[in-house]
């Protein structure tokens, strides 16, 4: 019986929990994404781990592609997140948090799209099995 190297054992766990996420995150659901980034962030911390060469690092640019995509999105849910606080508190009137909070919306939706298309076209099989093979294909 084959024993599973540590390292490999951490980047499939990671994976994993990106597997789980990623399909929200196509919806676009702002919990799904937040978890689906924090995953890809902590992807790329294991990878210097099991992924080493050229293969390597196509292997963390295409994770650190992923982060990009997902990050913009998810400072803008963050945003609403303060704004929805700063209404409930009281310190800015309720027409100034009102358009401010149209424009991000409007921006969350449009970089929301773009997101949603590159995370449909993204193949995290391919991912999973150069990450468990440790950058190299299989």
């Amino acid at each position: 019986m084959k024993r599973t190297n540590p390292s490999e054992l951490i980047i499939r766990q990671r994976l994993a929990a990106l597997s789980r996420t990623l399909p929200g995150a196509r919806k676009g659901d702002v919990q799904a994404v937040h978890q689906a980034r924090v995953a890809t962030r902590r992807i790329r911390e294991a990878l210097p781990l099991v992924a080493r060469g050229r293969a390597g690092k196509s292997l963390r640019k295409s994770v650190r592609k992923l982060t990009r995509v997902l990050g913009p999105v998810r400072e803008l849910d963050v945003a609403l997140l303060n704004l929805d606080q700063l209404r409930t508190s009281g310190e800015l009137s309720e027409a100034a948090i009102g358009c401010l909070r149209q424009l991000v919306a409007e921006e969350r939706q449009r970089l929301g799209s773009e997101m949603v298309k590159y995370l449909c076209q993204y193949d995290l099989r391919k991912l999973q099995e150069k990450g468990a093979a440790g950058g190299e294909p299989r």
